[in-house]
């Protein structure tokens, strides 16, 4: 049984060693086993390494299994740090205001994904236990290597925070699509920073200012959220192309209106199927153009889109190529709400 097993990587992205860069294992003809392979860190300190021993048939399956063993212990403390980061910054919030919907972003646990690259990770010992022929492998990573690398991009995503902060702090109506590119940016940031933390680099206090930063903006877009109410209105669309556009708005944060609330925004939508052009074996190739008229107020705007679609089903090819259409036009719409 492995002992420990720290190590998941997110955003990560740098030098990997390969398979190759252990020596020929050792082997043991009487089946015993190294004291690394019950304790990783028998021979490199946790303060200063952070290690995992894996097994298999081979020495690319032990390699393979001990750096998943890293990646999924390194998962529940890079979560974990994220949150502790989390509950820091609201806990020292001043305005008092901390209801469900402001800090809904700040209490989400960290989605990470085993498969991501480790960053520095080094084969350092192999074994073959000759009797019962299995493989083991001893995967280390140096935090102090690895920490320079953590720092860099977490200075370079904090400059991509702040100039997106200084810009929604200035606008008077920043743009829905704004606000959902803004909130994945702020989860890829602190699922960094509790990375950095989790490598020992303390970032409580940076991370804190922009969180303190973030939450008054989020504050202010929701503010504006709760106040919006859009209708989207078939002019001369398919009942499923409105149904498309209304659920991928209510994704991205946008309200419908309902029959209890007065629409703000009304968006009609035109869809146009364009002449087809058969080909050889009768497959058809279908044109579309979808178009949304958005009125706000005395405001109007435009947003439209063109596609084509190739398929041996002409009403196959239509659905897919409104559905296409209806994804690229929401998309366009949002920057313009």
């Amino acid at each position: 049984m492995i002992a420990s097993r720290p190590g998941l990587w997110v955003l990560v992205a740098g030098l990997v060693c390969t398979y190759g860069c252990a020596s020929t294992p050792s082997s043991d003809s009487n089946g015993t086993l190294p004291a690394w392979v019950q304790n990783p860190y028998s021979d490199f300190s946790p303060d200063r390494y952070v290690a995992a021993t894996g097994s298999g048939a081979t020495i690319d399956n032990a390699t393979n299994d001990a750096r998943r063993q890293l990646a999924e212990g390194f998962r529940t403390k890079v979560t974990s740090e994220t949150k502790i980061q989390a509950d820091s910054s609201l806990s020292n919030d001043t305005s008092g205001a901390q209801n469900g919907g402001t800090t809904e972003h700040y209490d989400r646990s960290t989605d990470l994904a085993t498969q991501s690259t480790l960053r520095g990770a080094e084969v350092k010992k192999t074994f073959f236990d000759v009797p019962h022929g299995n493989q083991y492998a001893l995967v280390v990573i140096d935090k102090l290597t690895a920490r320079s690398g953590v720092l860099s991009e977490l200075q370079q995503q904090e400059i991509k925070v702040q100039a997106v902060l200084d810009e929604v702090e200035n606008a008077d109506q920043p743009s829905f699509a704004r606000f959902r590119d803004f909130k994945k940016m702020m989860a890829s940031y602190e699922t960094l920073a509790g990375e950095a933390n989790a490598l020992g680099v303390v970032t409580f206090d940076r991370v804190q200012k922009l969180e303190t930063r973030a939450q008054s903006v989020e504050s202010k877009w929701r503010a504006r959220l709760s106040k919006e109410f859009v209708q989207v209105v078939p002019k001369s669309a398919p009942a499923r192309l409105v149904t498309q556009i209304e659920s991928c708005l209510e994704n991205t944060g946008v309200k419908l209106a309902g029959q209890e609330s007065t629409p703000t925004t009304q968006i009609f939508l035109t869809y146009i199927d364009r002449p087809q052009h058969m080909n050889v074996e009768g497959w058809v190739q279908i044109k579309g153009d979808l178009s949304a008229e958005m009125i706000h107020g005395t405001t109007r705007s435009q947003a439209a889109v063109t596609g084509v679609q190739t398929g041996r089903d002409h009403d196959a090819a239509v659905d897919l190529l409104q559905q296409k259409l209806g994804d690229d036009l929401c998309a366009s719409i949002t920057e313009k709400l």
